[in-house]
């Protein structure tokens, strides 16, 4: 078992060098590494022989040992998402509402403690999530959960969204109804980019990226671009604080919490299809009384790496793949379905200890990153770079999306704009994701 474990672990350490690359550059995702793997199994399973053969392990491991790589290219993504996600101003899916608590903590100096958070929320969501794996089976496999939760989701995310909307009353009655307004409208929005066909016939330079080009550049144009607009008003160099500050100036108390809830709302994320980090970090967000920016970059990244975990556990329970990479794993070991809670698969086991290698490796690869990004930041006009950055995602935009993801960017830039003019917040441009989710969880189709 010792001669597994170990060949595990290298495997699992090449998935975190795959993680840096897919987490770093926008438009790379962990999903179209595990498919190009899939797509070349034959010569990644020789790899997987070549490799492990000096650990006495017999042939029949080599899908575990791709399967360990694909883990750890998926937990360490979800850590180092958050650099260009909130830092640069180029979101994914999952880390699309830490854009803006990020941006702000970036201008005030507290970049690298925006960092020690998200890598801080991810760290806890394993630890808290490898705890509460047993009350998760038992939820979800013994007593039916899934099945009973499900056909409620659509209600359950109406009255988080009632909440929200609700919570804008304390300004004034009319920012709730500014607040509707915006939700509605990007939710409109969302249905028609997410729905409709317009990427169906528009000329992409990788068709790959058909299928997630209108989530890319939807979220690119309602919280990248705004972000980086409104950044241009900044004059000069920002020198960001010592990162000793870093730590006395975090409430470990605070963090834990933040990260406990993000690690429950995460856990769901990962058996029912359609609904997103971003949607649960907006009930996380509300169980929480005291999820300012700082709680909010927390609860975000333990949603996301929480996520990641979890469709682990579906994968067994429920025989379900919840996430790309988890679908190639299915089709690699064609997972036992742990159905005697006494006799779990030994395979999950070794898929979790992939998963806590990836996450111990992968903290403090976020705070090396995260400062040296942040370093070369300080040495920049930070007008000049706001430039710089909004040019080089609209070309990227155009790359990975073609034409038409430069279009939608473009209108959903000008839709992102209006939360911060009219004094509302802009979580309420989450309506992109969740009114197509709540259409889903209601059976309508488009």
């Amino acid at each position: 078992m010792l001669s597994v474990l170990l060949a595990a672990a290298v495997f699992t350490l090449i998935g975190v060098c795959l993680g840096i690359i897919t987490g770093l550059v926008p438009g790379i995702h962990v999903n179209t590494v595990a498919t190009v793997i899939l797509i070349f199994s034959p010569p990644f399973l020789g790899f997987a022989l070549l490799l492990s053969s000096p650990f006495g392990i017999g042939p029949g491991y080599a899908v575990l040992m791709v399967s360990a790589m694909i883990i750890g290219n998926l937990i360490t993504h979800t850590f180092l998402d958050f650099i260009p996600s909130a830092l640069f101003g180029a979101p994914d899916e999952d880390m699309a509402l830490s854009v803006l608590p990020a941006h702000r903590m970036v201008l005030r100096g507290e970049g690298m403690k925006a960092v020690r958070l998200s890598a801080s929320g991810s760290l806890y969501a394993v630890l808290i999530g490898l705890l509460l794996l047993i009350p998760a089976y038992l939820f979800f496999g013994v007593f039916n959960g899934y099945e009973k939760l499900e056909p409620y989701i659509a209600y359950i995310l109406i009255l988080v969204v009632a909440i929200l909307i609700a919570e804008e009353s304390e300004k004034s009655g009319m920012h709730s109804l500014y607040s509707l307004l915006i939700f509605l409208l990007s939710g409109i929005f969302g249905w028609i980019v997410l729905n409709g066909s317009l990427f169906s016939f528009s000329p992409m330079l990788f068709d790959s990226m058909r299928d997630s080009a209108p989530i890319f550049s939807g979220l690119l144009g309602l919280f990248g671009l705004p972000a980086l607009i409104q950044s241009m008003g900044v004059l000069g160099k920002m020198k960001q604080k010592n990162s000793k500050d870093v730590s006395e100036n975090t409430c470990e108390k605070k963090l834990l919490k933040n990260s406990f809830l993000g690690t429950i709302s995460g856990a769901f994320v990962g058996w029912f299809p359609g609904i997103t980090s971003a949607s649960a970090t907006v009930l996380a967000s509300n169980l929480s009384d005291d999820t300012d920016e700082e709680g909010f970059i927390t609860a975000m990244s333990a949603v996301n790496t929480s996520n990641a975990l979890f469709v682990i556990l579906a994968l067994f329970v429920i025989g379900k793949a919840r996430s790309g990479a988890l679908k190639v794993v299915q089709s690699l070991i064609s997972p036992e379905l742990w159905s005697d809670p006494l006799s779990p698969p030994s395979t999950i086991f070794l898929l979790l200890f992939s998963a806590v290698l990836a996450a111990a490796v992968s903290y403090p690869l976020t705070m090396r990153f995260g400062s040296f990004f942040l370093r070369k930041m300080e040495k920049v006009d930070y007008r000049r770079m706001s430039v710089f950055i909004i040019a080089f995602l609209a070309v990227l935009c155009l790359i990975l999306a073609g034409p038409m993801g430069l279009y939608v960017g473009a209108i959903a830039a000008m839709i992102g704009i209006i939360p911060p003019l009219i004094g509302v917040n802009r979580v309420h441009l989450m309506g992109f994701l969740i009114i197509p989710v709540i259409l889903y969880f209601l059976g309508v189709s488009a």
